[in-house]
């Protein structure tokens, strides 16, 4: 969406106070987590038989390009037929009204509905059989789930021809309970109450612990405009997060100057510029701050998980894989792991809030900035990574061969090293491994 100048795009969030007392955020938020669910199933399902009919037109002799073409029409959902009729016949009367030119139709694949439209099409049609309770909740949980699944899909695709940079995207997976919470709205009644109050389509109207005085006084003079709202849980905390164009004055930046940045393991950040100037962001080692906290709560779950199912267990003391059959937890345990997700969410915060500070320091501080980038979950495929990066966990196994082992070490003390010469030799003379760095420079950012 193009924006007029002087205008930019801006993100306000808000902690909901007692989220427990609004049933209606974890309702909606399972709304659109079945609705992932059925849209992920339903192309699994379409790709498995698009597959078997191709598969078998080529034992009966076709070429490849038949069987394809074979495998697509045998396939073919009626609701996506249906809607690609209407389309066509839409089409066809703009045409002839002049509005429109002869070859700007663009249909839906009739066999796998990737598209949004194409799923929320066939959720329309179905939603009355495989989800009967659906008016219970806002359409936009169906939606938001149609849209997130379409673009997770083109990402996967994307990444695949190579047409996307970055880590490789995987095909998307089912969600459950444990996995992140979150709902958006984009229309319907999404506005400020007050200052401790906020209302969301279908859900009401919800207490937050922050004042939103600042979003809600800049609403009131005509100078910010809500576009989307998102609830999002994580823990034990649920938070509201409303998406905006707000009109006001760029900060002015620095006339001159390329900053430079590496990122590290002991050290966060480690910058320097084309003037000689230095400088380090330390570590803030979460994982050391909530260590205690996590062993504590763990090792009483492990004692209450042993005493409650003790059939989890093999005779040597060890977790037998597979399905867990401790259902049935007790007042205690429940608090427990409550707690212990707290500790998490905890570290979690403190690492946000490390990236956060670096990146609006060095955003603010340099016009252009080249940022050499490590990546950590590469490395954590070979094996642990330490418990003081940001992004760790402060409690990952190490199962690696004494070669491996040492390998990683190097790896990780030539980025240490790199960090450290950044001081004296400057961004542009340091050297990167191949294949580790990333250049990002960007006006503003």
């Amino acid at each position: 969406m193009a924006l007029a100048a002087g205008w930019t795009h801006q993100a306000y969030r808000y902690e909901v106070g007692r989220p427990r007392a609004y049933p209606a955020i974890s309702s909606h938020q399972g709304a659109r987590r079945f609705a992932w669910n059925w849209g992920l199933s339903l192309i699994e399902e379409q790709l498995d038989a698009q597959e078997i009919f191709r598969v078998l037109a080529l034992r009966q002799g076709a070429t490849q390009d038949e069987a394809i073409r074979f495998a697509e029409s045998a396939a073919s959902i009626p609701y996506l037929v249906e809607l690609n009729a209407k389309r066509r016949k839409e089409h066809e009367r703009l045409v002839a009204e002049g509005k429109r030119q002869a070859g700007e139709l663009r249909a839906v694949s009739e066999w796998c509905p990737w598209s949004k439209e194409a799923l929320r099409y066939v959720w329309s049609g179905v939603k009355d059989e495989v989800a009967p309770w659906w008016a219970e909740n806002s359409k936009e949980c169906y939606s938001a789930a149609c849209e997130s699944l379409s673009q997770a899909f083109k990402h996967c695709f994307d990444s695949r021809a190579g047409n996307r940079g970055g880590a490789r995207v995987g095909q998307p997976k089912y969600k459950s309970r444990a996995s992140r919470q979150s709902v958006a709205f984009t229309t319907g009644s999404i506005s400020i109450v007050d200052r401790h109050h906020v209302q969301l389509p279908g859900v009401g109207i919800l207490r937050v612990k922050e004042p939103t005085d600042k979003l809600r006084l800049k609403i009131q003079a005509g100078t910010a405009r809500i576009l989307q709202a998102t609830v999002v849980t994580e823990g034990a905390r649920t938070y509201v997060s409303f998406g905006v164009v707000v009109q006001r004055t760029s900060r002015a930046m620095a006339a001159s100057g390329v900053g430079g940045h590496d990122v590290g393991i002991t050290v966060v950040l480690t910058s320097a510029d084309d003037r000689g100037t230095a400088h380090e962001t330390a570590n803030p080692k979460a994982g050391e701050q909530v260590r205690k906290t996590i062993s504590c709560y763990q090792r009483r779950m492990d004692r209450q998980h042993r005493t409650g199912s003790p059939r989890c267990f093999d005779a040597r003391g060890r977790h037998i894989p597979g399905t867990c059959s401790w259902k049935n937890r007790s007042t205690r345990a429940k608090e427990h792991q409550a707690r212990l997700a707290k500790a998490h969410a905890k570290a979690a915060r403190i690492r946000r809030d490390a990236v956060h500070k670096a990146s609006h320091w060095a955003a603010t501080t340099y016009p252009v900035n080249v940022v050499e980038d490590l990546n950590v979950e590469a490395m954590g495929r070979r094996g642990s990574v330490p418990s003081s990066w940001p992004g760790s966990s402060p409690h990952v196994p190490v199962n690696l061969s004494r070669a491996t082992d040492l390998r990683r070490r190097r790896i990780w003390w030539t980025f240490v090293g790199v960090g450290r010469l950044d001081h004296r030799r400057g961004v542009g003379r340091v050297p990167a491994p191949r294949g580790a760095g990333r250049a990002a420079g960007a006006q503003g950012r």
